[in-house]
C-alpha cells in the first residue's frame, strides 16, 4: 500500500466515525425527545382529567409536575378555547 492510499483509509476510518458519532448524538435526541413528547402528553392528560371534572385541587396538582414549556403552550391554550365540555370556544 502506498502513503496515499494508507493516508486516504485513515482519512476515511476518521470520517466513518465521525459520521458513527454524529448518528448516535443525533439517535439520543430522538429518543429524548420522544420522552419529553410522552411525558407532556401524560401531564395535559392529567390536566385535562381533572379540568373536565371540574376538580381544582387535581388541576394544580397536574400543572406543578408540568415542564415549564409546556406550561407556556397551555397557558395559550386555555386562553383561547376554555369550555366545559373541552371543546373550542366559537364565541367572540
Amino acid at each position: 500500500m502506498s502513503y496515499d492510499s494508507e493516508r486516504a483509509a485513515a482519512e476515511l476510518a476518521v470520517a466513518v466515525a465521525r459520521t458513527s458519532a454524529a448518528r448516535t448524538e443525533v439517535n439520543r435526541a430522538a429518543y429524548e425527545a420522544a420522552d419529553l413528547k410522552n411525558f407532556d402528553a401524560l401531564t395535559f392528560n392529567a390536566w385535562f382529567t381533572a379540568y373536565v371534572a371540574g376538580n381544582k385541587n387535581a388541576m394544580r396538582v397536574a400543572e406543578m409536575r408540568f415542564r415549564p414549556q409546556l406550561s407556556n403552550c397551555q397557558d395559550l391554550w386555555i386562553e383561547v378555547s376554555v369550555s366545559p365540555s373541552g371543546a373550542e370556544d366559537q364565541s367572540g
